[in-house]
């Protein structure tokens, strides 16, 4: 088998990067060994932003690129960059304060250039404690307000995967590259294994791109690279039972860069992230106590009627940041920017962030293959969903497939099994699960009720809707009855996995 381009990775950044090749008429074959987005790409603070605090660090240039992907991501996909107010605090004794938040603030509408989303603004005490009753006002000196925008990160990866399998790339899933191939000395393809038959095939290459993200080093040690280039980083996220309605919060700690958001999601309240070095595998990556812990008394100390304790925590969930190795001790320091890396014919892009996913993949492009014509450039700021009207859906089949719901509606029209609920507790139809097979490329339990549907939040529904989701694939995937129960056993230690700290 040959392509012009092999891209090992199914994230947002692997899944860029086969959507830019395939839109400069590239052979594209984009290789994932798990899921779409089933490292880091689906384990973010769900936000698409500039980043207000890279200010600090004088990171003009990354936050002004930032800010402008974020706009042409929620034209891309407009359903999945919904606008979000957020206040941040300010605290006397505490720096930065109120006038600084507001000069930063004022920087960041700067560097968004003619169209902010929403412009900053100052906040007073009294103002600042109207928007957000629950913070404690102990030590509060009011506040500045500004915007973002929020997505589902797992879904996104998923719907620019489709645009580029529409423009004609190849996407498999359940495909890990053992072994690099080499022609005259250079990396030239890859031998990629069936991780259910263990069915081996050889592809030859044109390019081969790394986009593996905290797994990088790891397929650089196939073509002989054994020096690092990553500095992991661990993020840790919470999500408490309670509600929360706009707008979001960010805490600004007195520790230089460190940051807590507090976020409503998806009817619940997210709150992250740690960030601290990762030294293990990226594959058993998992919240730990001391994480968890530590978000909660962030909490307690800044939402003091807020419960929270353990059983607060809904659910909580981690990822590796493939951050770059920097000079820097920390990884709060570590820069967020992107790389290209071209070493015998292998090209790694590392770092970088989820907001930049168009930005990185058009630059890997440029240097491994040329700059694209103008037309191309135009085409990437196509949409990567279908357009349409949303009006009349109902509203998670419109927040979650934007324009596709129609078609999602109209399958249930059709079908009166796939017409029905999942269960009594959510919107969910069974359709959805027919769509994520059929069209969005999950091929296991996991993938489906942890990525393609809304649910990965909630293990409870997760472990109740397993039995019923696992029949329906087994008809759809022809699975046997073995497999069936292999993958509700497989669904169930990811879960544990993820629930280990509270032991």
């Amino acid at each position: 088998m040959t392509r012009d381009v092999l891209v090992l990775g199914g994230g947002i950044t692997g899944c860029a990067v086969a959507r830019e090749a395939a839109l400069r008429g590239m052979r594209v074959l984009l290789a994932e060994a798990e899921d779409l987005a089933a490292g880091t790409s689906s384990a973010s603070t769900k936000l698409l932003h500039g980043g207000l605090r890279y200010l600090e660090y004088g990171w003009l240039s990354m936050v002004r690129e930032s800010l402008r992907e974020r706009e042409v991501t929620a034209r891309l996909a407009p359903h999945l960059a919904r606008p979000l107010p957020l206040v941040v605090p300010a605290w006397d004794g505490r720096r930065p304060g109120r006038l600084a938040l507001r000069t930063a603030v004022g920087l960041y509408d700067l560097l968004a250039g003619p169209h902010p989303l929403a412009r900053g603004r100052l906040l007073s005490t009294a103002r600042t404690h109207a928007l957000l009753p629950d913070l404690t006002t102990e030590g509060l000196r009011g506040g500045v307000a500004f915007a973002d925008r929020q997505t589902d990160d797992a879904r996104l990866t998923v719907e620019i995967a489709r645009a580029a399998a529409a423009l004609g790339a190849e996407i498999r899933v359940g495909l890990r590259a053992v072994a690099l191939l080499e022609r005259r000395g250079k990396v030239a393809g890859a031998t990629l294994e069936d991780g259910i038959t263990g069915e081996r095939t050889e592809v030859l290459s044109r390019f081969v791109v790394n986009a593996t993200g905290p797994w990088a080093d790891r397929l650089r040690a196939l073509a002989g690279l054994n020096e690092p280039v990553l500095a992991p980083s661990r993020g840790t996220h919470v999500v408490l039972h309670r509600p929360m309605p706009d707008p979001g919060v960010m805490l600004l700690g007195e520790r230089r860069g460190r940051r807590t958001f507090v976020l409503p999601w998806r009817g619940r309240t997210l709150v992250g992230t740690t960030d601290l070095p990762e030294r293990g595998a990226p594959d058993a990556v998992a919240p730990t106590g001391e994480e968890v812990r530590s978000l909660l008394a962030e909490i307690a100390a800044h939402f003091p009627r807020w419960r929270t304790g353990p059983e607060s925590v809904l659910s909580a969930f981690a990822g590796v940041r493939p951050l770059l190795r920097s000079a820097a001790h920390a990884t709060l320091d570590a820069p967020r920017d992107h790389a290209v890396l071209e070493e015998r014919g292998l090209f790694t892009l590392v770092g970088g962030k989820l907001t930049t996913w168009r930005a990185m993949a058009a630059d890997l492009l440029d240097r491994m293959a040329g700059p694209a014509p103008p037309a191309v450039a135009r085409a990437s700021l196509t949409r990567v969903v279908a357009e349409g009207p949303v009006a009349g859906l109902p509203p998670h089949l419109a927040a979650h497939y934007g324009a596709r719901g129609q078609a999602v509606l109209a399958r249930a029209a059709s079908d009166r099994d796939a017409a029905a609920p999942l269960d009594g507790e959510g919107p969910e139809i069974a359709a959805e699960v027919d769509v994520a097979v059929e069209e969005e490329f999950a091929r296991r339990l996991t993938d489906v009720l942890l990525r393609r549907l809304p649910l990965a939040q909630d293990p409870r529904r997760c472990r109740s809707l397993a039995p019923m989701v696992a029949a329906r694939m087994r008809t759809l995937l022809g699975w046997s009855a073995r497999r069936e129960s292999e993958e509700i056993a497989t669904l169930e230690s990811r879960l544990h996995r993820d629930e280990a700290w509270r032991a």
